[in-house]
């Protein structure tokens, strides 16, 4: 008989029990069989209106019964509130998806197969059943909740098995695929659970979520004896995983004496596991391990999974444990008192540390410590060193590199086969060893530190064409405030200043309003705001790193005349804030990082006046302290003190036309700089990276012109930089004055 769902009503006793529910031989003779497939809403046994709410649905169900056809496209999905008692077979077939809210209690004759998903709060045996037979999963998925945080006596049964399909007491078989079977014990994180499973299919899983007491033991494999843990032979591993994020939210206190999974029985018998698998470590670290003061090392307390080493003297013989990284021995790590240790293995170890990456002191404390948080180094931990390599760039070359092998390697020997493989994935291992580099040293690889000077330069330009003689915008009236303004926008570029072929380029804007005052003396003294943004990114060699710069600041200036001389000085200050990200053969990365920028300047000039043309010679010296935020992901900078002296000439003419007073200019200077002109970055382990950031000589040219009416005065000006490692600025920049 196929139903999809059946509506009851209350009988008279108000109890809201219902009683044994027969079902006849079908028309076909096929025998006493209901077959449930839910309805449209999802219901599958549900009381009508007259449902005293206060009172559970409790159905016992006297017939073999099955959710789920097997020979339908798609899945049988349903749930329901009815607490339920099957006196005959209740099978949820490999379409069905069924969700109980109460328990299934198996009576007499009573037994449960799982062949798709089954989820509920327990399996409860209340009768004698089939001989250690009460439950089974045949490559299907049970979700038991349970009472946490134990499962308690009776309430999974007499013995619960995860039996590969092809191997179940009833060899039984599932789309004639070998799948192995899946029970959940807490629902806080199935889908890891599914995900695993996904990826073993063959594997027999007890996937654990919170700390459980079984009724007498877990079996895991074909189920063809009835002792508890008995040991058989499987198509697929016998695997018990611990979901440490699941296990962590539980509540579960990490003690010696507290086991994740024990038996309720006085004389338990561990389970003989062929692989113990801590899940999802990397989200919680040690927070649920025990620390064993004698061994200096970390363990899980997993209770009643037990080591079965074929030789105790020799490695790789035993169980096997899995915390999703090669970093940490992989055998004989297990106890007989089911202490699973977390032991860093030395030689693969070893191996990162040839890599020369920046993070390679933090990847082996965090091993060390069971502590992680830093995404470069997790990424190392989890992705590139993983148990099973999860990073989609380096799975693909070793995908390519057996395919390689495969046409190509036929005669080689191992030796060369060796030399071979080394060759193929040398700059496999060079281009992650770059994005490591890049992710960790943002700052430097994406043009923060070069960028911010050169914005804080065109700052200080903007001051320069308000105190410098050269030109209109200086003229100094009477006594009086004189407000003003300059915009500015660069290209700007260094292609090989990192290195051989590695550099950054941005494009920035910004603006500068300032306010001085005119004393009697011919003296000007004033302050200056500015803000800016900027736009820019590693060029060359390696993995791009953007930058996206924000900048603000003050400055304040004086300015005063001795007959032909000039002199001037200026104070500022400028913040930088960076969002720096990267996106490379290791994923995605991102920080914000703010530098502060203070700066002091004096410079002097002296006018030549050679007819309607003058000429002013100009030097001056800066100097520029630069502080960045310490990196996220290790890069821990050093503060900057970079020095300039700029040196030259500027020619310059006024003429009058048509009402306006117009005065071109041309600049020539070179700028040496000496100082920090590097910038180092110092990580955990006394690892250090030096880069040159700052351009040693470059060369000005610079054109312009102002022009006057009346109260206003107008000013373009472009600028050219020309340097080493193919440094080219290009800086445009207009401003306007208005003296009161």
């Amino acid at each position: 008989m196929v139903i999809g769902s059946l509506e009851l009503a209350p009988n008279a006793s108000t109890t809201q029990k219902y009683t044994t529910f027969t079902i006849g031989e079908d028309s076909t003779g096929t025998g006493n069989k209901l077959i449930l497939r839910g309805d449209a809403e999802g219901k599958v046994l549900y009381t009508n209106a007259l449902k005293d709410e206060t009172k559970p649905l409790e159905v016992t169900l006297d017939v073999e019964t099955q959710f789920g056809e097997d020979d339908i496209d798609g899945i049988d999905k349903g749930s329901t509130d009815a607490k339920i008692t099957t006196t005959k077979n209740f099978t949820v077939a490999e379409t069905g998806d069924l969700t109980l809210t109460q328990d299934l209690t198996l009576g007499n004759g009573g037994s449960l197969d799982v062949y798709g998903r089954f989820a509920g709060k327990n399996v409860v045996v209340a009768g004698t059943t089939r001989a250690g037979e009460a439950s089974h999963v045949y490559g299907g998925v049970m979700v038991l909740e349970g009472t946490a945080p134990d499962l308690k006596k009776n309430e999974v049964g007499q013995q619960v098995s995860t039996g590969n399909v092809t191997v179940g007491s009833n060899g039984a078989t599932v789309d004639s695929e070998k799948k192995g079977g899946l029970l959940v014990i807490g629902s806080a994180n199935e889908s890891a659970a599914l995900a695993y499973q996904a990826d073993h299919v063959l594997d027999n899983t007890l996937w654990v979520g919170q700390a459980v007491n079984f009724t007498d033991g877990v079996q895991l494999g074909n189920a063809e004896s009835t002792g508890v843990g008995t040991e058989n032979e499987v198509n697929g591993k016998k695997t018990v995983a611990i979901d440490m994020a699941a296990l962590a939210a539980s509540g579960y206190a990490p003690a010696a004496d507290k086991a994740v999974i024990a038996f309720a029985s006085k004389t338990p018998t561990n389970i003989a596991v062929d692989k113990v698998v801590l899940a999802n470590l990397r989200q919680v670290g040690n927070s649920v391990l025990v620390y064993d003061d004698v061994n200096k090392a970390y363990y899980a307390n997993v209770g009643a999974v037990a080591a079965t080493p074929s030789d105790p003297d020799v490695r790789n013989s035993g169980t096997r444990i899995d915390v999703g990284t090669q970093l940490y021995q992989a055998y004989d790590v297990v106890t007989a008192d089911g202490k699973a240790y977390l032991v860093k293995d030395a030689d693969v170890m070893a191996e990162v540390k040839s890599l020369g990456l920046h993070s390679q002191a933090v990847i082996e404390d965090e091993i060390d410590q069971v502590k992680f948080g830093n995404a470069v180094a997790d990424t190392f931990i989890f992705d590139i060193f993983g148990t099973t390599t999860s990073n989609p760039y380096l799975k693909s070359a070793e995908e390519a590199w057996d395919k390689y092998a495969e046409k190509n390697g036929a005669e080689w020997t191992p030796e060369e086969r060796d030399r071979e493989e080394e060759a193929f994935f040398a700059p496999v291992i060079d281009t992650i060893v770059k994005a490591e580099n890049a992710a960790t040293n943002m700052a430097v690889e994406g043009g923060a530190f070069t960028a911010a000077l050169d914005y804080q330069n065109e700052v200080v330009s903007a001051l320069d064409r308000r105190t410098t003689i050269t030109n209109l915008n200086s003229a100094r009236g009477e006594v009086g405030v004189t407000p003003w303004v300059d915009v500015f926008g660069t290209t700007n570029e260094a292609k090989r200043l990192y290195g051989s072929n590695a550099g950054y380029e941005a494009d920035i804007y910004g603006a500068v309003l300032g306010f001085d005052y005119t004393a009697a003396c011919g003296g000007v003294l004033g302050v200056a705001f500015n803000v800016g943004t900027g736009d820019g990114n590693s060029v060359g060699d390696g993995a791009k790193v953007d930058n996206d710069a924000d900048y603000y600041g003050f400055s304040v200036y004086a300015a005063k005349q001795f007959g032909s001389f000039n002199v001037k000085a200026d104070l500022g200050y400028t913040q930088a804030s960076n969002d720096l990200s990267t996106t490379n053969v290791l994923g995605s990365f991102k920080e914000s990082l703010d530098a502060d920028l203070w700066t002091f300047g004096v410079g002097s000039e002296f006018l030549l006046q050679a007819g309607s043309v003058n000429v002013v010679p100009h030097a001056g010296i800066r100097m520029t302290r630069l502080s960045m935020d310490d990196s996220k992901y290790g890069a821990d900078y050093d503060d900057m003190t970079v020095y300039q002296l700029p040196l030259g000439v500027a020619v310059s003419s006024t003429f009058e036309t048509n009402g306006w007073k117009l005065a071109p200019m041309a600049d020539v200077s070179v700028v040496p700089t000496f100082g920090d002109k590097d910038a180092v970055a110092t990580y955990f382990g006394g690892i250090t990276e030096t880069t040159r950031v700052v351009d040693t000589n470059p060369v000005q040219g610079t054109l312009g012109v102002e022009a006057q009416n009346g109260a206003f005065t107008f000013g373009l000006n472009y600028r050219l930089t020309a340097g080493g490692d193919d440094r080219m600025n290009n800086s445009f920049n207009a401003n306007v004055r208005y003296a009161f």
